[in-house]
């Protein structure tokens, strides 16, 4: 699915600015809605800010979706008391309050800024891979697996009652969003196409030579991808009148940094909350001279 919006017959069709640090088409106004939709906790913090910053600043409603619990194998411990913590410090530090939640909802687990409610967050704690190219941890699930049809089904990390097959995945999203109302679905990088066209589509088998770090990585993660795609679908069946948005992942450090210096001092402060919690990363700039490749850019998927 492409990234026009097809509504009844019609295509809605969008123009974006290609390679600007604020991707979106902004809208200013209270009331409008902005929903992004990620893999793992710090996926919005890297790859989607200032523009969230942004929408949070002119008063939209914003949501952000992790459809995994960002686990790589590890515990309950890690993801809960680390990365969701981190991700709930963050959000509220570019909301300017407290650091206080109200639970809304069980599953997925929705959470909303208790001083400004129009700020909430979605967890569907679906199990991560152990490495970034997909290979499964020893449970042996992954988005990608549920995609392509590996696996028939994928349970939660706190609940493994419940299942969702690759339709009842996009269901439940899709639902998501018509909860919620969006405006406007971001999502991650499902085109396959950046920096060049990867065979069957997915980035996390392709290598490319990252300069600023002297060696090759993946061109993103197996993750970003599928996320992408399941986000693409929900927002296919998603009837009320949207833009949609995608945004590159590892591979935007392959171009030029173009985040100002005003928003990449505020973006670096909110990762560094977000750093403070998750004890797999360094909690003081430059964060081991990894995440920098990212604080510095935001690009679009096209």
């Amino acid at each position: 699915m492409e990234a026009g919006l097809r509504i009844g017959g019609s295509l809605l069709v969008l123009s974006m600015l290609a390679g600007m640090a604020g991707c979106q088409t902004l809208t200013r106004g209270e009331g409008f809605g902005d929903l992004f939709v990620v893999a793992h906790e710090d996926d919005d913090l890297l790859f989607m800010n200032p523009d969230i910053q942004r929408s949070i600043t002119r008063g939209h409603r914003v949501q952000t979706v992790y459809l995994t619990a960002g686990d790589g194998c590890r515990s309950e411990q890690y993801w809960r008391a680390q990365r969701e913590a981190g991700v709930r410090a963050a959000y509220a530090q570019m909301a300017g309050v407290e650091d206080r939640w109200v639970d809304v909802a069980v599953r997925p687990k929705e959470v909303r800024l208790l001083q400004r409610p129009e700020v909430s967050l979605v967890f569907f704690r679906l199990p991560s891979p152990a490495k970034e190219d997909g290979t499964s941890c020893p449970h042996g699930t992954t988005l990608e697996k549920l995609w392509t049809g590996s696996i028939a089904e994928l349970s939660p990390l706190d609940d493994p009652r419940v299942t969702y097959t690759k339709h009842g995945l996009v269901d439940e999203l899709t639902k998501v969003l018509r909860i919620f109302r969006p405006d406007r679905v971001n999502a991650l990088d499902g085109t396959g196409r950046n920096p060049v066209p990867c065979r069957s589509g997915n980035p996390a088998v392709c290598r490319v030579y990252y300069p600023a770090t002297g060696r090759a990585y993946l061109s993103d993660h197996s993750d970003h991808y599928y996320s992408a795609l399941f986000a693409r679908e929900a927002h296919g069946a998603y009837q009320r009148p949207h833009q949609f948005q995608s945004y590159r992942g590892y591979n935007s450090a392959l171009e030029p940094p173009n985040v100002s210096d005003s928003a990449f001092l505020e973006k670096e402060r909110v990762f560094q909350t977000y750093a403070e919690h998750d004890d797999l990363i360094n909690d003081r700039p430059p964060f081991d001279d990894f995440y920098h490749l990212w604080l510095l850019r935001q690009y679009e998927a096209r």
